[in-house]
């Protein structure tokens, strides 16, 4: 039976999201408000908050196209996808069966980080023409962010928030995409499923593990790079470990 409520269908595909969504959609609302208030000083309440759960609906518009096109192409492939769920991590497609061969894997899982890509490269094209060269948009998108106006604001938000998104999805950390596309080629290497998901889970409960090593040394004042330093940050990246490492066994099993 599927968790959550029923909010949409699209093409085919029933939506749904879980009670954890509206909380972390309240609370990424009110940390991009604080941001946006530190980056534009000038803005009032109304314009911060407006463009904070703008921004926060878009970015969870953008988890559903990612997991549209996991959902696609593996009704092309024949597999049949009950729903997607949008819960408190983002989104999942609930597949009813396994791919049946590994080219059918690796391109279900590519093309979820792939959409993310396009929607996040596109969005900050649109910014660029702004700003200058995309690799000052990259390198401190805070600091770019201060010379724009809420749409523009809204924009890179989104579109640099996207690639992050694909970043992570692409660790190898089953059941990440990053994790289904090594199980993919594990399974082409050695010909057998259950192995190959043994080897991506045991990798992907590896890398949970160092996550939460990094976010409990990062609450104790650690900085690691592209995450940063701090309590707040810390405590999410081991949670995101603690998350991952139980994903991993339960989809092994």
């Amino acid at each position: 039976m599927s968790r959550g409520y029923a909010i949409a269908r699209v093409l085919g595909i029933e939506i749904r999201v879980d009670g954890s969504w509206l909380f972390i959609l309240l609370l990424l609302t009110g940390n991009l408000a604080t941001a946006f208030g530190g980056i534009h000083s000038e803005w009032g309440a109304t314009l911060r908050w407006a463009t904070a759960l703008a921004a926060a609906l878009l970015f969870f518009a953008s988890v559903l196209a990612h997991e549209l096109a996991h959902s696609v192409v593996a009704r092309r492939r024949g597999i049949p996808v009950r729903d997607i769920t949008l819960f408190f991590f983002g989104g999942v497609s609930n597949l009813q069966e396994e791919p049946e061969s590994p080219q059918a894997e690796f391109w279900m899982a590519l093309w979820g980080p792939a959409t993310s890509v396009v929607i996040g490269l596109a969005l900050v094209a649109l910014v660029q023409l702004v700003l200058g060269p995309l690799s000052q948009i990259l390198t401190n998108p805070m600091r770019a962010l201060s010379g724009l106006g809420a749409l523009s604001t809204l924009l890179l938000w989104v579109g640099t928030t996207n690639l992050s998104l694909a970043v992570f999805n692409l660790i190898p950390g089953f059941p990440l995409d990053g994790g289904r596309i090594l199980r993919s080629l594990l399974w082409s290497a050695t010909g057998d499923l259950s192995r190959a998901t043994r080897w991506a889970a045991t990798v992907g409960q590896g890398i949970a593990g160092l996550m939460m090593i990094g976010g409990v040394s990062m609450i104790f004042g650690a900085r690691i790079p592209f995450f940063g330093a701090g309590f707040g940050n810390g405590l999410w990246l081991a949670f995101l470990g603690w998350f991952l490492n139980t994903a991993s066994e339960r989809s092994y099993r």
